[in-house]
Parts: C-alpha cells; sequence; structure tokens
C-alpha cells in the first residue's frame, strides 16, 4: 500500500474541506479561523487568559491577536482588563454575548455535520467517527516528535 500516495490524498480532501466553513458561516476563512477560534479557546478558559497564551494557542504572531481582539471587542464578544496581580498584563475574557455566539456557531456546526453523517449512513458514520478517534490518539502518541520538527 502507498501510504505516501494516501496521505496525499488525504490532505488534498481536508484542504478542500477547510473552505466549507465559509459556505457555513458566510464569513472570510481568516475570520473564521481567526476571531472564531479565539473565541472558542476563550469559552474553555475559566477566568480569563493573557493576549500572549492566545497567541501561542492559535500559532499567530501579537499584531495578529491584536487586530482579533480588537474585532471581537467592538463586537462586544469579549472584554479586557488588567491583571489584579499583576497591573502590567492584561486579561481576555470572553462575555455573555461571545459565549451566545459560540453557542450559535457550535449549534450551525453539528446542524450541518449531523446532516452529513445521516447522509453517509448509520455504519460509515460510525467508522468515520471511530477512524478520526483514532488519528486524534496516533497524533497524541506522536506530538513530541511533531512539536520538534
Amino acid at each position: 500500500m502507498d501510504y505516501y500516495e494516501l496521505a496525499k490524498q488525504l490532505i488534498g480532501y481536508q484542504f478542500k474541506l477547510s473552505r466549507i466553513p465559509k459556505l457555513i458561516y458566510g464569513g472570510s476563512i481568516e475570520q473564521i479561523r481567526g476571531e472564531k477560534i479565539v473565541l472558542g479557546y476563550l469559552i474553555e478558559v475559566e477566568d480569563g487568559v493573557a493576549p500572549s497564551q492566545i497567541g501561542k494557542f492559535i500559532g499567530v504572531t501579537t499584531a495578529r491577536v491584536a487586530n482579533i481582539l480588537n474585532k471581537l471587542e467592538d463586537k462586544g464578544f469579549i472584554t479586557r482588563s488588567m491583571d489584579p496581580n499583576d497591573r502590567r498584563k492584561i486579561i481576555v475574557t470572553i462575555t455573555d454575548e461571545g459565549k451566545k455566539k459560540v453557542i450559535e456557531d457550535i449549534s450551525v456546526i453539528i446542524e450541518h455535520m449531523a446532516k452529513i453523517l445521516a447522509e453517509l449512513g448509520e455504519h460509515d458514520a460510525k467508522e468515520h467517527i471511530r477512524i478520526m478517534k483514532a488519528i486524534y490518539n496516533i497524533t497524541l502518541e506522536h506530538e513530541n516528535e511533531i512539536n520538534n520538527d
């Protein structure tokens, strides 16, 4: 079996699928990959987070993080405040409006994905999830190798 060729095909389909969120959200890919990822991260962080941590998480520059945060703050989805323990630092927190937006976006994604899985049928849908879980677990096992490349 030519795993190299299969990997090329997989990456090709993943690239094609990466453009689909634009159709679902109606926004730009940059917005989806920036603002929406930041909001998704912030909803998981209980007490807020420093902008530098956001940058590390999404793998972008501090300037890009500042740009994303400005847009999210203008929309009322986040607040920025001084860290009470270190007044030189800023803490970013998701607002109730931001949480509401994330929940709405996730609902739309789940609805679309449920339709796709239904078209696959029960057996293939379960197999797809099983394989995605296996890929995730293998990736975690090799995380140090990937990060050291």
